[in-house]
């Protein structure tokens, strides 16, 4: 069986990699000889991180003029093509790809829906969220694409409640984030109850994970307000630590601290989750890797996306909208979850292990579309 994946993937993205790598996983233990084709931003970069897995990749279909004539003159346009054609099923698979926070972002993954559909290819909706479409133009082709495939699972209720409105007698299912199919290490902090551990000392000092991302919508205090709570953080003997989760984060987060991880470096940047005290998160994914090693977290809510995940996993109480990052605001939930710690913690277990439950029945129905 040929499988053709689509995402955002290699685009310096870690969540996206993550994604990647779960639905890989997915698809290699159904049938650990299924050839998988990625369709990637970066296809060089994709077949060397994901070699563990022999998988090809392919540039995406472009989507924008120039680069059309580019692919037609090069020849990747016809090798993506011929690849696709060749292929039994085209996964256009996680992360919230249709969202109309970015202008190119409806078309660019229209277009790869479209030549799939245009190749006659059975295409499986695995893993996204629909979030904010408004435009005429996109809920129409949205619609069309998402009627047509033989398979849909969505990361949230509200992405689920959104297409129930123009899809009827097709099944849709609620699917957990794909970071959930990557092994991790559980965090290894551990609550801290008496008094006298509750002065942290100068040689044991906690860190605080930074995983922020630079939009033009925020507050215009906001920086400053995150400069105030890192000081704040730092007067209470925390260690601050930057993860970017893009390759554009590192300048943005270079006004917080010095420390930084790269996104290239999984390992470093799964390690830090396993050591972290506390995670303050805009990154979606900085969120859900929070949630998948028990981490207790702060998440920012710079998108629909991040509040209906939240929403749905019960944990909406550890969000704040953009506006309400204030020093004092951050530092009364830092407070409530250092001192209900051990009790965050197992239920963060408990989500995980529910996720990873909930998995078997979609999967169920993933082998089904798929005939195996």
């Amino acid at each position: 069986m040929k499988i053709t994946l689509c995402g955002n993937y290699g685009d310096g993205n870690f969540g996206d990699e993550l994604i990647l790598e779960g639905l890989i996983r997915t698809l290699k233990d159904f049938n650990t000889k299924m050839e998988i084709t990625v369709l990637s931003a970066n296809p060089q970069e994709t077949i060397e991180k994901f070699a563990k897995y022999d998988v090809k990749a392919l540039n995406k279909f472009p989507a924008g003029i120039r680069s059309f004539f580019k692919g037609l003159f090069n020849g990747n346009f016809k090798k993506t093509y011929k690849e696709v054609k060749s292929s039994d099923f085209f996964i256009l698979g996680g992360g919230g790809l249709f969202d109309e926070s970015r202008k190119a972002s409806n078309l660019i993954w229209g277009i790869q829906a479209w030549f799939a559909y245009r190749l006659k290819r059975k295409v499986i909706m695995y893993g996204q969220n629909l979030g904010g479409i408004k435009s005429k133009l996109a809920l129409k082709y949205v619609k069309r694409f998402f009627r047509k495939a033989e398979f849909i699972a969505v990361r949230d209720e509200d992405s689920k409640n959104f297409l129930r409105k123009f899809i009827k007698g097709k099944k849709i299912m609620v699917m957990p984030d794909l970071v959930f199919k990557i092994p991790v290490k559980p965090n290894t902090q551990n609550a801290q109850n008496d008094e006298k551990s509750k002065t942290t000392t100068a040689n044991t000092a906690n860190t605080a994970v930074l995983a922020l991302r630079k939009i033009k919508e925020r507050p215009q205090d906001f920086d400053q307000n995150i400069k105030n709570f890192t000081k704040l953080l730092k007067q209470q003997n925390y260690s601050v630590k930057a993860l970017n989760f893009h390759r554009k984060d590192a300048k943005y987060q270079q006004e917080f601290t010095e420390n930084h991880l790269d996104y290239s470096d999984k390992d470093a940047m799964l390690e830090s989750y396993s050591k972290a005290k506390i995670i303050l998160g805009m990154r979606l994914h900085s969120i859900l890797l929070a949630i998948r090693t028990r981490t207790p977290f702060i998440a920012l809510n710079y998108n629909p996306k991040v509040q209906n995940i939240l929403e749905t996993l019960g944990l909406s109480q550890y969000l704040l909208e953009l506006d309400q990052v204030t020093p004092a605001k951050l530092n009364k939930l830092l407070i409530e979850i250092s001192h209900n710690y051990a009790q965050i913690q197992e239920k963060l277990e408990r989500i995980t292990q529910h996720q990873e439950e909930s998995f078997q029945k979609v999967e169920e129905h993933l082998k089904k579309a798929l005939g195996i």
